[in-house]
């Protein structure tokens, strides 16, 4: 009777051994098989415990976003609440990320940081390259989880010293887009923090493509007559000389 604790001791002791030891490069091989056209990884080094590698993320839309310098480490403890988690850091462009990536039984888990610049939306979106986003961004994802179908919890971004290429007025101001994400459905809320633009509303979203935002734009103090033409482009003028925001993507 006292063999069977001994055994599979044994058994999970040598599977740790086994991931301890798998290179990184077998993984990376894996994760490229899995994520076929999504992901491409470079120069990977170490073990599927520790390494690091360079990587490839493709965009909808907009090609691929090189991630110079991608880290990982496991973390052991989270094994004991049925997770497999790695500390990752990351440097993409002008952005750098710090957090916790994590695989329970259904569902993937993310929380962490990230901050840099925000000339990085540029590569998310054509529309958004035309804006040519200018300022400091600051991210953070509190125990994001998802699945095939459902996504839940909580994400901040802060955009600081904001400015767009459409605008001569520098700062715009400073923002924040805070997401709660329910199952199938998530609810956005964008305010401003300080500066002339002011920009306000609430926004549904229907994972993983559908959005709605609807709210207001304005100007204010000296500067609010040279904003006119960026209001302009954002939504038509209301009798009180704000706009109307109704974006829409289905």
């Amino acid at each position: 009777m006292r063999a069977a604790p001994l055994v599979a001791f044994g058994v999970a002791a040598y599977a740790v051994f086994l991931v301890a030891t798998t290179p990184a490069r077998f993984a990376a091989a894996q994760l490229e098989s899995r994520m076929r056209d999504r992901v491409r990884v470079h120069d990977a080094h170490g073990t599927v415990w520790s390494g690091a590698a360079r990587a490839e993320i493709a965009l909808p839309g907009s090609g691929w976003m090189p991630m110079d310098n991608l880290a990982w480490r496991v973390q052991p403890a989270e094994l004991l609440r049925g997770r497999v988690a790695f500390t990752v850091d990351a440097a993409a462009a002008d952005l750098a990320a710090q957090g916790t990536i994590a695989r329970s039984v259904s569902l993937w888990h993310v929380k962490g940081t990230a901050t840099g610049s925000a000339a990085v939306l540029s590569t998310l979106s054509p529309l958004l390259s035309a804006w040519r986003p200018e300022g400091k961004l600051a991210i953070n994802v509190d125990d994001l989880a998802w699945d095939e179908r459902t996504v839940q919890g909580n994400v901040q971004a802060d955009w600081s010293g904001a400015g767009v290429a459409l605008a001569q007025v520098r700062p715009l101001g400073s923002y924040r887009a805070t997401l709660r994400a329910e199952g199938t459905n998530g609810k956005l809320a964008i305010s401003t923090l300080d500066g002339p633009l002011r920009i306000a509303g609430q926004g549904d979203i229907v994972f993983p493509s559908r959005f709605s935002f609807n709210g207001e734009a304005r100007a204010q103090g000296p500067a609010a007559a040279s904003l006119d033409p960026l209001l302009d482009l954002m939504g038509p003028r209301r009798a009180d000389g704000a706009r109307t925001l109704a974006w829409r993507i289905h």
